[in-house]
C-alpha cells in the first residue's frame, strides 16, 4: 500500500519563533497547575465546538462533578499532541489510536500560552472546520489554518491585547494564518480586460526570404516579407510563378 506523503511543514520554525518572541502579558503568563490546565483545554474544546470547529477529543474522565479531558504533565521542557488516527493491527484488522495531550512542567510554569498552541493541534483541517468561511486546503501540521485557530484561541482565552502581539509576531516573521485570497469569475474576468485593454500589439516581425523566380536568374534577398511555413509560393508583379523560403 503506498504510504501518503504529508505536506512539509515549513513554517513551523517561523512559527515557534514568532511566539516566543510575542510580547505576552497578563493571563498569557500565569502559571498552570495540571488541574488548571484540564479545565482550560476542556473549555477551550467546548468553544471551538460552540463555534462548528470539527475537535478530535482526547479521552475524558470524571473529577468530582466535572468531565475533564485526560492529559500527561511530563517533566520536559515541552509539549505535542498526537492526534487519534486509524491503523492497522498485526491481525489485519483497523483499530482507532487515542488523542493524547503530553505538557512539559516546565512549559505550564514558563510559556503557558502554548497551552493553546497545542489545542489548536487538535481542529481537524477540513472545510468544515472553517464553517461559511472562503477555505483553501493547506494541510500542514503548522499551517495558515492552525494559526488562524490557534489566533482565534488567544483572543478568547488571553484577551485582545495578547491576540494582537501574537498577530503581530506573526506578521513580522511572515507566518501565514489566513488563506490565499481567491478571486472570483467576475473580478477574474475584470482583471483579463484591463489587461488586455493596456496591452501593447503585437508587431510581426518581418524576416528576410530568399526567392527563385521560374524562368529567371534572380535569385537572392530581394525584399522582406512573411510566409507561412517553410515554403511559399508566389507571383510576381509581371505574372512570373516562384518559391520562397
Amino acid at each position: 500500500m503506498a504510504r501518503t506523503r504529508k505536506p512539509q511543514d515549513s513554517q513551523r520554525g517561523k512559527a515557534y519563533a514568532a511566539e516566543n518572541g510575542a510580547a505576552w502579558e497578563g493571563r498569557a503568563l500565569n502559571p498552570l497547575t495540571e488541574r488548571q490546565t484540564r479545565v482550560l483545554v476542556g473549555r477551550m474544546i467546548d468553544w471551538l465546538d460552540s463555534k462548528g470547529y470539527s475537535v478530535d477529543r482526547p479521552v475524558y474522565e470524571r473529577v468530582g462533578k466535572k468531565s475533564l479531558p485526560v492529559i500527561t504533565v511530563s517533566q520536559s521542557g515541552g509539549a505535542y499532541v498526537n492526534k487519534s488516527q486509524s491503523y492497522f493491527r498485526f491481525d489485519g484488522t483497523m483499530s482507532w489510536g487515542t488523542t493524547r495531550m503530553v505538557f512539559g512542567s516546565a512549559l505550564l510554569n514558563d510559556r503557558p500560552w502554548a497551552v493553546a498552541h497545542e489545542v489548536a493541534h487538535l481542529v481537524q483541517f477540513t472545510q468544515a472546520a472553517f464553517p461559511g468561511r472562503e477555505w483553501d486546503a493547506d494541510g500542514r501540521s503548522h499551517g495558515w489554518e492552525w494559526a488562524n485557530v490557534y489566533l482565534a484561541l488567544v483572543r478568547r482565552f488571553y484577551g485582545v491585547a495578547n491576540y494582537k502581539a501574537l498577530k503581530a509576531a506573526f506578521k513580522a516573521g511572515k507566518v501565514k494564518h489566513t488563506p490565499k485570497r481567491r478571486m472570483s469569475d467576475e473580478a477574474r474576468a475584470a482583471a483579463a480586460a484591463r489587461l488586455a485593454a493596456h496591452r501593447l500589439p503585437v508587431k510581426e516581425k518581418a524576416r528576410e526570404v530568399f526567392v527563385i523566380v521560374v524562368g529567371g536568374d534572380e535569385k537572392g534577398p530581394v525584399y522582406r516579407a512573411r510566409s507561412e511555413g517553410s515554403l511559399a509560393r508566389f507571383t510576381t508583379a509581371d505574372g512570373r510563378q516562384g518559391v520562397m523560403w
